[in-house]
């Protein structure tokens, strides 16, 4: 279990990282930094020490000395830009910049500052975002109190303990058990035990059960493409299913409506919301949703992650917002289906990407520490993700890796592509095949997709990690990786389709997590506590192909019995107390595993 670590972190990344980090995009673009690559001018982040001393200062506080502090800094910056406009090789967007329509509620203290602004700021240490010409990039890191600077760079997509924890039981506490009928494995797999075909008469149950509550009172904010909330899958009146702000460049635009989607949107967003919450295919569909877009063209960049994290930060964990404290501090899970990636062709200057993870390590610390449960992705390139993956790797998150629910590998295998040693665990490939192939999805796999998602079953065998799934130490919990997804497009159109990767398999459990939250709400979580109950009620060592002595724990919401078809089928799970029961009661087959009507739904 990963632990919230009391050691500095520049200490822990000082011989851990020797190489930089880049964010990708999906589609695997051929340059990482975001901006104008051919010209040379770039978006940087800024890393700025702010350790102002305790003592008042001319009759201000602490927090007016260092926004004073920081005015400077960025003035400083602003006017090197001003007079070394002749530096740009496009200076043209420098107007674009200036004249953004929609102010960032980051600039609001420094409206004047038009091409430089503080957008995340932590105890010692600010983050000030600037655009910046080649020749600007030494002046502004001659300022100073500058630590680093470090170009903005691209996002990539995962798609294609508090020691007064009581021991909550399982499925008996719900107050209200629920069952949907019929439901696609990747919901049913989660509330009962392992299934074993090999079992007598073995049928499996494709019902999911999950207390009332739901997530209701849960907030969940998605961080990610794009979203459209008028779906019928977020039709129910009870819970909030909202844009918060959509993030583009140099602006941070408002949303406060149902509908946020960038012109290049590819769906991402949408595909996640449904898994976390939606009606019909959402684990949680009680919880509160809020979008955040984080995507400027098609790509998202670091920038945009921080400044999604420290709007959150300071629009609804702030402590000193009463409503803050009743509405979201202990009730706020943060879904993250994107990653930072290590890469060793596209290097900074020495101990500049330790400072930057450590920064955004802390900020995450800062938000954990107010209650906030952070789920993220591992990633979809079949290798480790340890030391070379964020925030997954990082000590205060949940990492989420996926498994192979639908019996995909089976055709890869058929393909040459992977082979399985005798006790059936995979042998990954290298990268670069697996590169090749993610890129190369042929309509075979496609109807094999939607065949096996349709038929609704599960086989022994297909718990274990899915071919494309990151693993490693600091892989937590794994969730099944193959979802079918319901959205609507910016036109209107109600879309449902079949996709795969890690991106789908952190959502499943950040509403497992909202719904547990919900069903006990006297019970304060945060990240420690809430992994130490989820590997409590998970179902352990089931899943092949994890290396020994890693974590190896199936996500489960609690409800470990199954559901027989037949009197003759003794397989209700090893926590039964009665391994058969009558048919006479839905809330025996809840409490027993068996005895489930047809027409529950």
């Amino acid at each position: 279990m990963k632990m919230i670590s009391k050691i500095p972190m520049k200490l822990y990344f000082l011989f851990s990282i020797i190489i930089s980090f880049i964010l990708n995009s999906v589609h695997a673009l051929n340059n990482n930094y975001g901006n104008d690559e051919k010209n040379g001018d770039q978006y940087y982040l800024i890393l700025v020490k702010n350790d102002i001393k305790d003592d008042i200062k001319n009759g201000f506080e602490k927090r007016e000395v260092k926004e004073q502090f920081l005015d400077s800094i960025v003035t400083e910056i602003n006017n090197l830009i001003i007079g070394n406009i002749d530096t740009y090789d496009n200076p043209s967007k420098l107007d674009k910049i200036g004249q953004a329509s929609t102010p960032s509620p980051f600039r609001k203290r420094n409206e004047e500052h038009k091409f430089a602004y503080t957008i995340s700021s932590l105890e010692g240490e600010s983050l000030v975002y600037s655009y910046l010409s080649k020749q600007l990039v030494p002046l502004v890191s001659e300022i100073p109190n500058v630590k680093i600077i470090v170009p903005d760079i691209k996002m990539r997509e995962t798609s294609g303990s508090n020691d007064n924890l009581k021991r909550l039981k399982n499925y008996n506490f719900w107050k209200n058990p629920c069952v949907k009928g019929n439901t696609y494995n990747y919901l049913s797999l989660i509330s009962q035990d392992r299934y074993d075909d090999s079992a007598i008469n073995a049928s499996y149950d494709n019902n999911y059960y999950y207390p009332g509550s739901a997530g209701k009172g849960i907030n969940i904010f998605v961080i990610d493409s794009g979203f459209n909330f008028r779906h019928f899958e977020y039709s129910n009146t009870e819970r909030v299913a909202q844009c918060l702000i959509s993030i583009s460049e140099d602006s941070i635009y408002d949303e406060f409506n149902d509908f946020c989607s960038y012109e290049y949107d590819n769906y991402h967003g949408n595909k996640v919301a449904n898994i976390v919450g939606g009606l019909t295919n959402g684990v949680a569909s009680k919880a509160n949703i809020y979008g955040i877009v984080t995507y400027r063209d098609e790509v998202a960049y670091t920038s945009t992650f921080i400044k999604a994290l420290e709007y959150i930060n300071q629009n609804y964990l702030n402590t000193e917002n009463p409503m803050n404290v009743a509405n979201f501090l202990h009730k706020t899970v943060i879904n993250i289906s994107s990653a930072l990636y290590l890469d060793e062709y596209n290097k900074f200057i020495a101990g500049e990407e330790k400072d930057l993870l450590s920064y955004l390590h802390d900020l995450i610390d800062e938000m954990t520490n107010k209650g906030s449960i952070f789920v993220v992705s591992a990633g979809n390139d079949s290798v480790s993700v340890d030391n070379f993956t964020y925030p997954c790797t990082f000590d205060n998150v949940i990492c989420v890796g996926s498994t192979d629910n639908l019996g995909i590998n089976e055709y890869f295998y058929e393909m040459d592509i992977v082979e399985k040693n005798e006790n059936n665990t995979l042998l990954y490939p290298n990268h670069n095949e697996w590169l090749k192939l993610k890129n190369v999805v042929t309509e075979r796999y496609k109807i094999i997709n939607e065949e096996l998602m349709e038929s609704r079953n599960m086989m022994t065998m297909n718990y274990r990690t899915a071919i494309f799934s990151n693993y490693g130490e600091k892989v937590d919990i794994y969730a099944p990786g193959f979802i079918k997804y319901f959205y609507q497009d910016r036109y209107g159109n109600s879309i449902t389709g079949y996709t795969h990767g890690t991106s789908f398999s952190a959502p499943i459990v950040s509403g497992v997590i909202a719904t547990i939250m919900s069903e006990f709400p006297n019970q304060i979580f945060d990240t420690e506590s809430m992994l130490q109950y989820l590997y409590e009620i998970g179902l352990k060592n089931v899943i092949q192909g994890v290396p020994r002595g890693y974590p190896n724990v199936f996500i489960n919401n609690g409800k470990h019995l199954n559901y027989a078809h037949s009197n003759e089928y003794m397989n209700c799970g090893h926590s039964s107390d009665t391994p058969l029961c009558s048919r006479n009661s839905e809330l025996e087959c809840f409490y027993h595993g068996c005895c489930l009507k047809n027409n529950v739904v």
